[in-house]
């Protein structure tokens, strides 16, 4: 008899059991349909309004059709077209953000068709150059997923990854055409060596190849936590001023999404390169370091001091004592020469750490 009623008991708690799981599924799952329509009328409501805007701006070339016979615009409608797709961009965001939290749950056709109109946009000078302008302070999903498209639809160049003595020879030959020879280069032997240094902050060389697979340029990156030194980069002379310098440097970013970029050579000489970085949304660090010369013979540092620029690319947020960390790690890596005496620390490390102390309560007002 009690065993009937311990049976029918457990029975009963089984079934009240399996009832509390699905009506919690069932109330949750209707919550999600609920967010997700809520979602779908935002974003309904949200584009209906930017048709609103191409209706009473008919001048902008911003429909999703692109206008054939384009209007000439003053300023003050060149400034209203950004403002507009800065708008659309927003509305770009939305969609991907609510796809990544429900890809599960959602209509991925819907995100497919999306993709597609944001490709159509990429395809229109006027937008690409929106983005490039516009393209930062969005979550960084979002823009990776953005920079991937805009990448694909310009074609124009692709980073490969070189680590063989041959595919080095080609890079350095590239890289001796550019940079002039002198005691702020470094030498054949030099760049070889990187291939065997520093395995705990390792370097890596990169070909930038033409969408005919010709090499155009290179890069060689120093990796240093979570940040990324780009100590040169350079475009063959017949390839310049193609854009390939400017899309090489957002595939970079794109490869290393969520890391800080340094831009550590830059020559306080060189001002003209400056403009050009600062486009490509770099920022100046208020600091400048100093790379030694040395006397080849004794190995020993002489008075002269090449003075140097530092420049920064947030690609996440990065506290000051990071900052300063990583910064220090990359004067020790770079300012320290092995000979076959003894390993010998350079003055320069103690003027630059320094400069490091003077700049940490600018960086920390800045971030």
């Amino acid at each position: 008899m009690f065993l009937v009623i311990d049976i029918i008991s457990a029975a009963t708690f089984g079934i009240l059991a399996i009832s509390a799981i699905a009506s919690t599924y069932l109330f949750y799952n209707s919550k999600n349909k609920e967010r997700e329509k809520e979602t779908f009328d935002y974003i309904d409501d949200k584009f209906n309004d930017f048709l609103q805007i191409c209706l009473d701006k008919p001048y902008l070339d911003i429909f999703d059709t692109a206008d054939e016979k384009k209007s000439e615009l003053n300023e003050t409608q060149k400034k209203e077209e950004k403002i507009a797709f800065a708008y659309l961009m927003s509305i770009f965001e939305r969609v991907y953000i609510f796809y990544v939290e429900n890809r599960r749950s959602c209509d991925y056709d819907q995100f497919v068709n999306w993709t597609k109109t944001i490709k159509e946009y990429f395809r229109r000078e006027n937008f690409r150059n929106a983005w490039k302008e516009n393209g930062y302070g969005w979550d960084s999903g979002y823009i990776k997923f953005m920079e991937s498209l805009y990448l694909k639809i310009e074609d124009k160049i692709r980073l490969e990854e070189i680590n063989s003595n041959t595919e080095i020879k080609e890079w350095y030959e590239e890289y001796k055409n550019h940079f002039v020879e002198d005691r702020n280069n470094d030498t054949e032997k030099q760049i070889y060596n990187y291939l065997d240094r520093e395995k705990k902050y390792p370097y890596t060389f990169y070909k930038i190849n033409n969408s005919q697979d010709k090499m155009v340029g290179g890069f060689l990156v120093q990796h240093i936590n979570n940040c990324v030194f780009i100590l040169y980069i350079f475009i063959s002379k017949n390839h310049r001023n193609k854009g390939y310098g400017s899309l090489a440097l957002r595939a970079l970013r794109n490869r290393y999404d969520e890391k800080v970029f340094f831009l550590a050579e830059v020559e306080h000489r060189n001002k003209k390169t400056k403009p050009w970085w600062l486009d490509q949304m770099f920022e100046e660090v208020d600091m400048k370091y100093f790379t030694p010369e040395i006397n080849k013979r004794t190995f020993k540092e002489i008075e002269s001091h090449n003075e140097n620029d530092l420049m920064i690319f947030y690609g996440r947020a990065i506290m000051p004592k990071e900052l300063k960390k990583v910064i220090e790690i990359y004067f020790r890596t770079s300012f320290v020469q092995k000979s076959s005496v003894s390993v010998k620390n350079f003055e320069s490390v103690n003027k630059n750490s320094n400069q490091l102390d003077k700049m940490t309560d600018m960086i920390e007002t800045k971030i």
